[in-house]
């Protein structure tokens, strides 16, 4: 059998394709091709594929990420101590003074109050508007997609 054979009918010349490396490549495709997307991967050595972060990869940092949380904790409180104010006062101060003191923050307070004084009307327009904003975001998110993201 040559390899001429084997092009004209893979099938009555599988024997051919043991022997002959290029035409056993051949049979190996065509044998992917009509297993599908399960058939194997070929020639890599992989049985299976590494899991990527999103997939629900094993590996966490959370010992690292409660470390240094602890250690955060630890260092304020010894300025804390240092300095001589009680942690819980001397952060609730420190909240103050920076809410106070940042004009973004301070007009969102006086905005607050404003909307709370409103007439009934305007807080029921400002409600139903959120809510509608919402159901239409949800029913928009809810459609199949189009284009380049369709699957």
């Amino acid at each position: 059998m040559t390899c001429d054979d084997f092009l004209e009918d893979p099938e009555a010349c599988r024997a051919h394709a043991e022997g002959c490396e290029s035409c056993r490549r051949l049979q190996q495709d065509l044998d992917m091709l009509r297993g599908g997307l399960d058939a194997p991967l070929l020639d890599t050595g992989v049985e299976k594929l590494p899991l990527a972060p999103w997939e629900e990869a094993a590996h966490r940092p959370w010992p690292a990420v409660i470390a240094v949380g602890i250690a955060l904790l630890t260092v304020a409180s010894i300025l804390f101590l240092v300095v001589g104010v009680s942690p819980i006062t001397g952060f609730g101060k420190a909240v103050r003074s920076t809410i106070s003191s940042v004009l973004p923050l301070r007009l969102l307070l006086v905005a607050g109050s404003r909307i709370r004084e409103a007439p009934l009307q305007f807080q029921v327009a400002v409600g139903a508007g959120f809510v509608l904003v919402n159901f239409l975001l949800y029913f928009l998110l809810k459609r199949p997609a189009r284009g380049y993201d369709a699957s």
